[in-house]
């Protein structure tokens, strides 16, 4: 049905066998001039949204020369122009009128004529029909938004010129200018709202500039929407292989680190954890699940009570996609719920709820916003913010496999609680996953209580 809509809603496209077509009538006063009542022209493509993308483009380019065919015409003094007359009627088409022929009319023809509509897409449109195509892989607004960015700055590099007239040499000059591109340009007012010629005039300090990795992360997202045009015959080539920066020096693990205990302390010992001073709940649950279960921000935020459940006597929080995304399918896991949460109250205060956990919602761009920048605001009141390496919401998750590992929990076990890979097919394949009383021994083995001994457990508010 959807798909019936979408078709029966494609302006001046036809379908013909498994093929998109465009199919524009040209306007009655022209059709002398160019000796055809219609421009038809094969979209190459049965993909009806990438059709359009595609008819939209060539529209233009016919309107444009149309355009630019009247103004000839009128410059010539041929005044035979009615404007009264609708620009898509139909008339018979008369006997040719020997005249000199404007250049434009040679401009429309050859829009008809040329096999090389799919590969003089502007950059501009091949990015359309790329994120046309990340929209149908069901993934998240933010995911989208991140595969494009790269391109999008290619495009601000570039201007928007045909796609396939970009060579070998635009891409080692891109490669030079994305060195000097700022780290988070959208988020500081120096850069923001700066063009890319003038972002490349500014002396930029270094270490406000991309780092090595983010550069390379660039270079991969580029390469694969390159690879996308390739496929789609836009180019010839991927330009951008080699580009990536190479190093000897060892790759680094992470950009973040695990909170030290005297951090730990710190953090659960202020008037929201003592006085209970909080205005959302989210506020003094998320910090202290994420500590006893290494959950990611987003896949404890979509929690709700009918994860909090009890598996052969023990309790667990179900990780899973039922209610947003995780990260992957390794993510889907079963942690069991540390007796340190039960004493400080978590199971009261589930029982209290309705039906999501925590009353928060997704913004448009698929995040959890508001705890996150709470957090972010939570931590910089206690000197743990813009720290190198940083100290954020998922370094709860390291704390917690830093202290398994002390605790000498095997790796298979930890990978477990996690929710990460083992990457071993046997594993994978053939094994099942870990009953949940064989996790809950495991995770028993780390305990916070000390550091955590200021809190005052949860008191269950009608």
């Amino acid at each position: 049905m959807l798909h019936k809509l979408l078709h029966k809603s494609l302006k001046h496209i036809v379908k013909r066998g498994n093929s998109y077509y465009l199919r524009v009538r040209v306007p009655t006063h022209l059709v002398e001039y160019l000796n055809r009542r219609e421009i038809t022209k094969t979209l190459k493509t049965s993909d009806p949204e990438i059709a359009q993308v595609r008819a939209d483009m060539l529209l233009s380019q016919l309107k444009m020369q149309f355009s630019t065919l009247e103004q000839q015409l009128h410059l010539n003094s041929l005044n035979i122009l009615p404007h009264d007359i609708s620009p898509f009627r139909v008339q018979t088409v008369p006997q040719p009128v020997v005249k000199e022929i404007p250049s434009a009319s040679t401009e429309i023809i050859a829009i008809e004529e040329s096999n090389n509509d799919v590969e003089g897409l502007l950059i501009s449109l091949c990015i359309k029909e790329y994120k046309t195509s990340l929209h149908k892989q069901d993934l998240t607004i933010k995911t989208i938004n991140d595969y494009v960015l790269a391109p999008g700055i290619l495009l601000e590099f570039s201007g928007d010129v045909v796609m396939c007239t970009l060579t070998k040499k635009d891409f080692v000059d891109f490669k030079k200018a994305l060195m000097s591109y700022p780290a988070n340009r959208k988020k500081k007012a120096a850069y923001k709202d700066k063009t890319f010629t003038e972002l490349m005039e500014m002396d930029i300090p270094e270490h406000m500039l991309i780092d090595v990795r983010t550069f390379n992360k660039y270079i991969t997202r580029l390469s694969q929407f390159l690879n996308y045009c390739v496929a789609h015959d836009h180019i010839d080539i991927n330009h951008a292989t080699g580009l990536h920066i190479r190093t000897n020096k060892k790759k680094k693990k992470t950009g973040r680190t695990r909170y030290t205990k005297h951090d730990l302390t710190r953090m659960f010992a202020t008037t929201v954890y003592i006085n209970h001073s909080y205005t959302q709940t989210f506020q003094f649950w998320l910090p202290l699940i994420g500590l006893y279960t290494g959950g990611r921000l987003a896949e404890l935020c979509q929690l709700t009570v009918n994860d909090i459940y009890s598996v052969d006597g023990v309790f667990i929080i179900d990780i899973n996609e039922d209610n947003g995304k995780v990260k992957n399918d390794n993510s889907i896991r079963k942690v069991p719920v540390h007796s340190h949460l039960i004493e400080l109250g978590f199971l009261h205060f589930v029982n209290g709820q309705e039906d999501q956990l925590f009353n928060v919602q997704r913004n448009s761009i698929g995040d959890f916003a508001q705890p996150s920048k709470w957090f972010g605001e939570y931590r910089k009141k206690l000197g743990l913010f813009n720290l190198k390496p940083k100290k954020d919401f998922h370094s709860f998750r390291h704390t917690l496999l830093h202290e398994l590992k002390q605790k000498k929990v095997p790796i298979l076990l930890r990978k477990a609680i996690a929710g990460h890979g083992d990457g071993d097919l046997t594993e994978e394949v053939y094994a099942e996953e870990y009953e949940p009383a064989v996790l809950q021994e495991e995770i028993e083995k780390i305990c916070f209580r000390k550091e955590l001994e200021s809190i005052r457990g949860w008191i269950h508010e009608d």
